[in-house]
């Protein structure tokens, strides 16, 4: 879901008249995501500290917003603009990466299963609606401070959902959010519920894997000749019925 987003984003965005602010935000913030994970030991016990490197910026806004009120000068004003909305957009780019990454070792480490679907749910949710405003986007974004301020707009006066207009026939988003949901499915089944932890693969993970894999070849060999999605989901169901009736009655 993220080559999805990045890839619309190259396609639409002006990289070639970055202004020296736009510049710095963006290298410095992709030496401050590669200082952390150089260091992940010693910010894995301080993510506060990780988070206030990341949003530098932003702690600068209210200081900006204090000489505007002491000068009057509406230079601040607009530096402050600037500043956010390039963070906004330079953030969605190489954070969100990362926030990949650590969600990845997250899991790796047997975090809490709760946690893991709650920061799965809102990685998936975002990624969605990134790529949804750049699917519905046609004009071009002038760097990443228009691309800061095109997520702005959109959150504001469209609404999230109508952000997945668009996304429909992106065949890489789909193989994205199918990969997504086969994980978890293994994730969660290869856990012991009682303990919270990981447990050796057993049977019990080939029936909702064999499920979903079932479902997902019938729902595509069924639209590759009809478009009645309730169809597709009514013939089986109807089928399962009668299998587990006739099962039943024999005994």
């Amino acid at each position: 879901m993220y080559v999805v987003f990045v890839t619309r984003c190259i396609a639409l965005t002006d990289w070639n008249n970055l202004s020296r602010l736009e510049l710095a935000i963006l290298g410095t913030q992709i030496s401050r995501v590669t200082l952390v994970l150089a260091l992940e030991k010693k910010f894995r016990n301080q993510p506060l500290v990780a988070m206030v490197l990341f949003s530098f910026e932003v702690f600068l806004i209210p200081l900006l917003a204090l000489l505007t009120f002491w000068t009057g000068d509406a230079a601040y004003t607009i530096l402050m603009g600037t500043i956010l909305t390039t963070w906004i957009g330079v953030s969605a780019l190489v954070l969100s990466p990362y926030a990949i990454y650590k969600f990845v070792i997250d899991m790796a480490k047997e975090a809490s299963l709760a946690i893991v679907v709650l920061i799965g749910s809102l990685e998936v949710g975002g990624m969605l609606f990134l790529s949804g405003v750049l699917a519905r986007e046609g004009t071009r974004i002038q760097g990443p401070s228009g691309l800061g301020m095109l997520f702005i707009q959109f959150g504001q006066f469209k609404g999230p959902l109508s952000s997945f207009n668009g996304l429909g026939s992106n065949s890489t988003l789909f193989f994205g959010l199918v990969v997504f949901f086969v994980g978890m499915t293994a994730y969660a089944t290869l856990r012991d519920l009682e303990t919270d932890s990981r447990t050796k693969i057993s049977t019990a993970l080939l029936i909702p894997l064999s499920g979903t894999l079932g479902v997902l070849i019938w729902i595509i060999a069924f639209l590759s000749i009809s478009s009645d999605v309730l169809l597709a989901f009514t013939i089986p169901t109807l089928i399962g019925v009668a299998a587990l009736w006739g099962s039943s009655r024999g005994r």
